[in-house]
């Protein structure tokens, strides 16, 4: 039932959802909005600092500003049913090990087939943690992995929550690379 009623949920009622739960802040502010036009044809990995239960929320209101040219692909059970992300976003599990075993091997397949659909964007990090604990450590295999994705352009994302405001900053685009350095210069930035 479950499935069937999931694929028939109106997208508007899943943007709707995610926009009325996102406007209990003051503002919402993308600081700097980088060029992915430059980049059209290559492969596009976004990586994240994951503090906060809204990342999905912030997720989606950049999916119809500035990440709009493409859809997401995420390892990111969760969002299956939050609520019906998938609608937005190519949503991969990644909880057992053989769930990331094809998620990994999927992941690599649609990306090095059809670059230009897709951002991969990713928590670097793997779990969500508190903001007091800072840039956790990216997880080493995640290293190992990306070599199967070169050639690759990569951007750090924060989001922070400061005084009842969502502030996103982009970092500089990279190549064939995700530094945890970037994500912890880009989050003392704001």
């Amino acid at each position: 039932m479950l499935e069937y009623f999931k694929k028939f949920y109106p997208k508007f009622l899943v943007d709707f959802t995610l926009e009325s739960q996102l406007s209990r802040f003051k503002s919402f502010k993308v600081l700097n909005a980088p060029e992915f036009s430059l980049y059209k044809e290559q492969k596009i990995i976004i990586y994240s600092n994951h503090f906060y239960y809204y990342d999905v929320h912030i997720l989606n209101r950049l999916r119809k500003t500035i990440l709009k040219d493409r859809k997401i692909l995420i390892w990111m059970e969760e969002y299956r049913n939050y609520p019906y992300f998938e609608k937005f976003a190519k949503v991969l599990p990644f909880k057992t090990t053989h769930e990331k075993i094809i998620s990994m091997r999927k992941t690599i397949e649609l990306l090095n087939t059809y670059p230009q659909k897709y951002y991969f964007f990713i928590f670097p990090e793997g779990v969500l943690h508190s903001e007091s604990e800072g840039i956790l450590n990216f997880n080493p295999s995640l290293y190992k992995f990306l070599e199967y994705l070169k050639p690759f352009v990569s951007i750090a994302l924060v989001f922070k929550i400061l005084n009842n405001q969502v502030l996103v900053k982009f970092g500089e685009f990279e190549r064939n690379v995700i530094r945890k350095e970037a994500l912890e210069n880009l989050y003392d930035s704001l």
